[in-house]
């Protein structure tokens, strides 16, 4: 028996240096969407980006906190 129904939404959230590089490999490398993004000014003061498929239950949410913000790579 399944812990976890497979209908179950699941959203996968990590820090990231770089929402941009992020994106590159989320949507150019593994094929998937842009869900949503938003800047630094939200609530929280960190820089979102969602990527998936639309319509999926689940999602991958990279988060870039202010103080990544000054870092470049």
């Amino acid at each position: 028996m399944a812990v976890i129904d497979p209908g179950h939404p699941i959203r996968v959230a990590r820090p990231s240096r770089s929402l941009e590089r992020a994106e590159r490999f989320w949507c150019h490398g593994a094929g998937l969407e842009v869900l949503w993004r938003s800047g630094a000014e939200v609530e929280g003061d960190h820089a979102l980006l969602m990527v998936g498929q639309p319509g999926a239950s689940w999602r991958k949410t990279s988060t870039q906190p202010v103080a990544f913000t000054a870092i470049s790579r």
